[in-house]
């Protein structure tokens, strides 16, 4: 893995399914708002999830997908 030598100014996180992955997600999307506290983090998910999401402090901005569509 390698090693960063400058802060991510930009973070996407992409899960579209499985409530379980998302839910165990919760702690990465807190550790990297602690390590990188001035970065954009965005979390796209699958449309029906948005909930498990919606308001979470750490996140910059959530994206939906409907993959009916």
């Amino acid at each position: 893995m390698p090693i960063l030598t400058q802060s991510p100014s930009k973070i996407l996180i992409i899960r579209l399914s499985s409530i379980g992955d998302i839910i165990l997600t919760n702690p990465v999307i807190r550790a990297l708002r602690s390590r990188f506290p001035g970065a954009r983090i965005d979390y796209l998910v699958g449309k029906e999830y948005r909930e498990l999401l919606d308001a979470h402090p750490a996140l910059t901005h959530l994206l939906t997908l409907d993959k009916a569509q």
